[in-house]
C-alpha cells in the first residue's frame, strides 16, 4: 500500500490510522511520503513531508523540481512494489497531479483520497481532475458529500480528525496554569503564528508588536505561544531576539510545546491564529478567535482571483458569514489586532455572541471516528482484492 501525505498535520492524523491498520493486518507493507508519526508506526518513507510544506503559489513554484523528482520516485516505487491501493491525503497541489500520473500508468490501481481539496472555497474546476483519477473520496465535512455525489464521484463522510483527537475530559485549566506559572484569574491569549517558515516570518512580528502595545495598557494579559516544532521554535526565538522590545516580550510571553496545545485551548480566553486547522480546533473548544494571514502579495492576488467565497477562515466558511474577525494582508495590523482583541475581551455581548455561534458550528462538523471508518474501508478493499485474486 502507498500513502502520500504532505504536511505534519496530516501525518498526525494518518499515524494512528496506520497503527490500527497494521495491528489488524500485520503483513501489510506500507511505503510513501509522510512524517514522524507515520514512520514510527511502520511506514517506509521515501521522504519526510516536513520538507515539502510551503505557502503561496510562487513559494510552491520554487519546489517544482523537487516535487517532480519525488513524483517520479513514487511512480518507480509503485512499479517495483505493485501495491494494491494508493491513499492520498490532502496536499492537493501535488496529489492530484500524482493521481493522474498513477492512473495513466496503472489504470487498475485503486486510488483513495482522504481530506478533500477545498473545491467549495477555491478552484472548483479541480472536481474534473478528481473524477478522472480518484476512485473514492473520503471527506471530513458532511456538506462535501453532496458536492461529490452531484458529480457521480464515490464519496463517504468518515468524520473530522479533530473530533476523534480531542478529548475534553482530560483538560484542566488549573493544572495547565500551574505547570506554566500562569494566573487563572487573568486573561490568557493563545498565539498560533503558523507551522511553516514563511508564516512565522510574515506573521510573528505583528504579533510581537501587538503584545508590546497591549502590555502597556493591559499588563495583566498573559500571552502563550505554541511551538509547532523545535525548528520553528528557533525561528521564533531568532525574531524575538532581534525585536527592539526584547526585554518586555521575554517577560510577557510564555512558550509551550505543541503537545500541550489542547490544554492551552481549554485554558485560554482568546485565540490569535493563522488561518488553517488551528481555527477549527478553537471552534471545537468554543473559544473566541481572531484569524490572521499575511503572505506574498502575488500569491494573495491569485488567491483572490480563484476563490469561491469572500470568506477565508474555515469557521466563517462553515458559518457562511463573518462570525470571527479576519485580518488578511494589509488589514493584518497591530491597530486592528488590538482593537478586535479589546472588543472580544471587554464587550460581553460580542464575546457571548461569538461563543454561541461557535457552538452552532460544532454540529456542522458531524460525527464519526475517521480512524475506524477509514481503516474499515481499506481492509474491505484488500478483502475484495484477495477474493478476486
Amino acid at each position: 500500500m502507498t500513502i502520500v501525505v504532505g504536511d505534519i498535520s496530516a501525518d498526525n492524523y494518518i499515524g494512528p490510522m496506520v497503527a490500527k491498520l497494521l495491528k489488524l493486518k500485520p503483513d501489510l507493507e506500507i511505503f510513501g511520503v509522510g512524517g514522524p508519526q507515520m514512520e514510527k508506526n511502520g511506514v517506509k518513507l521515501l521522504t519526510n513531508c516536513s520538507d515539502l510544506s510551503v505557502i503561496g503559489i510562487f513559494e510552491t513554484i520554487a519546489l517544482f523540481p523537487r516535487l517532480a523528482k519525488l513524483r517520479s520516485q513514487i511512480l518507480q516505487q509503485i512499479s517495483e512494489k505493485r501495491p494494491k491501493l494508493v491513499l492520498l491525503v490532502d496536499f492537493s497541489g501535488f496529489n492530484l497531479i500524482l493521481a493522474k500520473s498513477i492512473k495513466a500508468k496503472f489504470k487498475d490501481l485503486p486510488i483513495y483520497y482522504f481530506i478533500s481539496p477545498q473545491i467549495w472555497g477555491s478552484r472548483p474546476w479541480r472536481i474534473h481532475s478528481i473524477k478522472q483519477a480518484i476512485d473514492k473520496m473520503f471527506v471530513i465535512f458532511p456538506f462535501e458529500v453532496d458536492i461529490y455525489k452531484s458529480h457521480n464521484i464515490p464519496v463517504k463522510f468518515v468524520g473530522h480528525p479533530l473530533l476523534t483527537k480531542i478529548q475534553f475530559s482530560q483538560y484542566s485549566k488549573e493544572k495547565f496554569c500551574q505547570k506554566y506559572n500562569l494566573q487563572t484569574d487573568q486573561p490568557i491569549i493563545a498565539v498560533f503564528p503558523g507551522s511553516r517558515k514563511l508564516e512565522i516570518a510574515n506573521i510573528t512580528p505583528v504579533f510581537f508588536d501587538a503584545i508590546c502595545e497591549l502590555a502597556k495598557t493591559k499588563p495583566q494579559m498573559q500571552f502563550i505561544i505554541s511551538k509547532a516544532n523545535e525548528f520553528l521554535a528557533q525561528k521564533i526565538s531568532d525574531l524575538l531576539a532581534k525585536n527592539k522590545n526584547y526585554a518586555l516580550l521575554k517577560d510577557k510571553i510564555t512558550f509551550i510545546d505543541s503537545s500541550d496545545n489542547y490544554e492551552l485551548f481549554n485554558a485560554c480566553d482568546l485565540v490569535w491564529a493563522k488561518s488553517g486547522t488551528t481555527t477549527l480546533e478553537a471552534t471545537i473548544f468554543k473559544k473566541p478567535l481572531i484569524v490572521v494571514y499575511r503572505g506574498s502579495y502575488l500569491s494573495y492576488f491569485f488567491y483572490l482571483i480563484f476563490r469561491q467565497t469572500k470568506l477565508v477562515s474555515l469557521p466563517n466558511i462553515l458559518y457562511r458569514d463573518y462570525m470571527t474577525p479576519e485580518l488578511m494582508q494589509k488589514r493584518f495590523t497591530v491597530k486592528n489586532l488590538i482593537s478586535d482583541t479589546n472588543d472580544i475581551l471587554n464587550v460581553p455581548e460580542i464575546r457571548l455572541n461569538m461563543i454561541q455561534m461557535l457552538e452552532s458550528l460544532t454540529e456542522k462538523l458531524g460525527q464519526g471516528n475517521y480512524i475506524d471508518n477509514l481503516t474499515a474501508e481499506i481492509l474491505a478493499l484488500f478483502e475484495t482484492k484477495s477474493l478476486v485474486g
